[in-house]
């Protein structure tokens, strides 16, 4: 997990400093982490990820 949290850093340093920069790492922590959210709240409402179209998810 530090390994990923170190090259994030660098890669996020290096798109400041203009660079054309991409890094795919395997693992995307915010987006699980925010869809978990967005789920929860969903499913508070009564709305099921698996029944909404993707465009509206």
């Amino acid at each position: 997990m530090l390994n990923n949290t170190i090259e994030d850093v660098l890669i996020r340093r290096a798109r400041m400093q203009g660079k054309n920069a991409c890094w795919v790492p395997g693992t995307d922590h915010a987006s699980i982490a925010t869809e978990a959210k967005v789920v929860r709240l969903l499913r508070k409402q009564g709305i099921k990820k698996a029944t909404s179209h993707g465009t509206s998810f």
